[in-house]
């Protein structure tokens, strides 16, 4: 059974005189398990509040991992050009322009990943709709979040490697080959 009993002040100090009503009406009435609301709100949501937490984490360490995949990559691409860069170097190129056709050529792939992660999100939301609260399947602001949250990643990725490849010796880049 199930009582539900109104009080102006603290419910807590209500709980003996409503078990010792319920005592006298029935004395094979078991102890009250005396809940307020926001106390089984709480109990109710304890599942989902675990959920969400864990697909917070997953999130945060996918992101982790994509980064240093994004870098690894990046700084990767740019060691192998290591002789191009000390070329243009040699012939005159700046350390500004260096940095800014590093990084543009290094989020090219990083664009088209991006592109189609979006075609990829907007196609595989109807799989996941019944989880959505208060959001639409097809959310605009989540997906464009998601989105320039992997291009930040990526240019400060990006950045780190082309700022190395600035500081590259010509001699020494170009002996390397």
């Amino acid at each position: 059974m199930t009582f539900v009993v109104r009080a102006s002040g603290d419910p807590s100090t209500l709980l003996s005189s409503v078990q010792r009503v319920l005592n006298d009406l029935d004395p094979n009435v078991p102890l009250l398990d005396a809940v307020t609301p926001v106390e089984l709100r709480n109990r109710l949501m304890s599942r989902e509040r675990l959920l969400t937490g864990l697909l917070i984490f997953f999130g945060a360490l996918a992101s982790l991992l994509t980064s240093l995949g994004i870098y690894g990559m990046l700084s990767y691409l740019v060691s192998q050009r290591t002789s191009e860069i000390g070329v243009r170097m040699a012939l005159g190129a700046q350390r500004r322009e260096i940095v800014s056709m590093v990084v543009r050529k290094s989020l090219l792939p990083v664009l088209i990943g991006i592109g189609f992660g979006v075609i990829g999100a907007l196609a595989l939301t109807r799989l996941i709709e019944s989880m959505l609260f208060r959001v639409s399947n097809n959310d605009p602001w989540s997906i464009m979040g998601a989105a320039l949250l992997f291009l930040t990643i990526a240019s400060f990725a990006a950045f780190l490697p082309a700022r190395r490849a600035s500081r590259i010796d010509p001699l020494a880049a170009v002996r390397y080959e």
